[in-house]
């Protein structure tokens, strides 16, 4: 194995490890905030639906979805709430990964060719929206 083929199998082991983590803090969460019932049912489904990922089954996934039929609408809407913030929170990880890995390797990643002036993009803000006023402290204040 390479260098670098260990190396990504090391940021893919990492990535993995600190979503499991946010799983686990999400779990925790969907407990003492929703209850042990809503939280159960979110693991019953996640686990079905990876089994049928792994090893699909007609039968199984008919069962899932008249399953998730029956589910009242205020617990659906909580359920997918849950859900989202899920992917949501994967999605953040792999971005921090990869701005990460781009800090850490700047010649793996280079800058585009052109100019680069402190106060362009300003100049370019203003022309789009010539009546926005960056107020400071925001994180707008071109200065």
């Amino acid at each position: 194995m390479s260098a670098s083929t260990t190396e990504a199998t090391l940021v893919e082991a990492g990535l993995r490890a600190e979503i499991r983590l946010l799983g686990q803090l999400l779990g925790e969460t969907l407990r003492e905030h929703e209850g042990l019932p809503l939280y159960e049912l979110e693991e019953s489904i996640r686990l079905r639906t990876k089994a049928l990922r792994q090893h699909y089954n007609p039968a199984d996934e008919a069962g899932l979805v008249a399953e998730l039929d029956r589910i009242p609408l205020e617990d659906a809407a909580r359920l997918v709430r849950a859900f989202a913030t899920y992917f949501q929170l994967v999605n953040l990880a792999e971005l921090e990964r990869q701005a990460r890995s781009v800090q850490e390797s700047p010649a793996q990643h280079p800058r585009p060719p052109g100019p680069r002036r402190r106060g362009a993009g300003a100049t370019a803000r203003a022309a789009v929206y010539p009546r926005a006023q960056p107020r400071p402290g925001t994180g707008c204040d071109p200065g």
